[in-house]
């Protein structure tokens, strides 16, 4: 019979075999990529999340179209300000910067808040 100990190189190395494997398996046929759909009217989900003071880490948003939106300067300005703090009048402020008071998009979004108000449990 053979010893454990003469055996722990093999077991070591088909462990390390295994675990490579399934993480490819895992991550190449992108089954999981629809897991967290984009969502059409992200902004008035994130201020809602922010107004229930759910933290960030709870939901995955803002959400990028493709891997060529999330790589614009404004992608990743947004998504450094969601980094530096949880404060929304700081995330508000830097949003202004960013997109500008009063453009078309914010016309829509009041449109799409007045339609279908957000109602809090509780």
């Amino acid at each position: 019979m053979t010893a454990i100990t003469a055996l722990w190189l093999p077991i070591l190395v088909s462990a390390v075999i295994v675990f490579i494997a399934s993480s490819i398996l895992h991550m190449a046929p992108l089954w999981h990529r629809s897991d967290y759909p984009r969502l059409e009217n992200q902004d008035a989900v994130m201020e809602a999340l922010r107004n229930l003071k759910v933290p960030p880490g709870m939901w995955f948003m803002p959400r990028s179209k493709d891997m060529a939106e999330m790589k614009t300067p404004e992608a990743r300005t947004r998504l450094r300000v969601l980094e530096g703090t949880n404060d929304g009048f700081e995330i508000a402020e830097a949003d202004l910067r960013l997109r500008g008071p009063d453009d078309d998009r914010n016309r829509q979004q009041q449109a799409q808040r007045a339609a279908a108000p957000l109602t809090t449990c509780g």
